[in-house]
């Protein structure tokens, strides 16, 4: 599985995109979780000031990750 975006959070999780998958990376357990199934590659990832996690991906749209109440919304399709 090939990475196209890495991102470490400000609470030193480490998010990846890949060309389906949206997982995470814990460098305290060494343990890589999938969080996210996606129709494409995830080419970008941001943090915003809320701590919202936004995923880009190339030609499915754009999604943001609420940290706060694990929850997923897409936004553009």
């Amino acid at each position: 599985m090939s990475a196209y975006s890495i991102y470490k959070c400000r609470d030193g999780k480490i998010w990846i995109g890949t060309f389906s998958h949206i997982l995470t990376f814990d460098p305290v357990s060494g343990l890589v979780t999938p969080e996210k199934k996606t129709s494409n590659v995830i080419i970008d990832i941001k943090e915003d000031k809320k701590g919202n996690m936004w995923f880009c991906a190339d030609d499915d749209g754009l999604y943001r990750y609420n940290c706060d109440k694990r929850s997923w919304k897409k936004y553009v399709d």
